[in-house]
């Protein structure tokens, strides 16, 4: 399980590993499935396999060209 200081550093810096604080990572491409999109992360030194998740923040109008 991941401790909730480690989950809150890395929503706000997703750079490091939150298990060993390694910066050798990789990631799944993103999934959608209905209105969740998530992706799996490894950890390339200590081997622990997450899952990132992303939320619907806010909406931007784009000027057409």
């Amino acid at each position: 399980m991941i401790p909730e200081e480690s989950k809150k550093k890395y929503v706000e810096r997703p750079f490091n590993c939150p298990f060993c604080d390694s910066e050798k990572m990789k990631g799944d491409e993103p999934e959608i499935t209905d209105f969740i999109v998530y992706r799996k992360v490894e950890c390339v030194d200590c081997g622990k396999v997450w899952e990132e998740r992303f939320d619907l923040v806010g909406i931007e109008e784009v000027e057409q060209e």
